[in-house]
């Protein structure tokens, strides 16, 4: 069992949605806040989740058409500053990449049509207070169905 890319699945079953306070901005979606889904699925590798998702840290839309060029950016980023021998740093950018589709994978099995992903990440401010978060999440009409929590500072 590889325990780096262990995957947790928690399942936030019988709770309330979460009413956020409306963004002074609108985001990509058009939504000025989110409410999370009573059943909402979060992937994690080993990592915690804070609840509050802003509309205005959604940075990219996600499809099946932009999901390759996307993961390859993404896996060259998160690697950028690791192993420096290309050979060892290939073999890391492979597996950064089978993650990054076991994940992308995991959210499209709980899609339905018109539902859209989004990459997001917190303001550089969280990031500086090792709060830090960036992944993948699934919204239909402003309602986080599951997020995929892919770094956390």
């Amino acid at each position: 069992m590889r325990a780096r890319w262990l995957t947790i699945t928690i399942l936030l079953a019988g709770c309330a949605s979460l009413a956020k306070l409306p963004s002074s901005e609108p985001s990509l979606i058009g939504c000025r806040a989110f409410t999370r889904h009573p059943r909402e699925v979060i992937f994690v590798s080993g990592l915690t989740d804070h609840d509050d998702l802003e509309p205005a840290w959604l940075v990219e839309e996600l499809g099946p058409e932009t999901i390759e060029d996307w993961i390859r950016r993404y896996a060259a980023q998160s690697m950028a500053s690791w192993e420096p021998d290309s050979a060892r740093r290939e073999v890391r950018l492979r597996r950064e990449r089978e993650f990054l589709h076991e994940e992308w994978s995991q959210l499209v099995k709980l899609s339905a049509s018109g539902d859209r992903f989004f990459y997001y990440t917190t303001p550089d401010i969280y990031w500086s207070s090792l709060a830090g978060q960036d992944g993948i999440v699934l919204l239909r009409r402003c309602v986080v169905l599951a997020k995929s929590i892919l770094t956390q500072s």
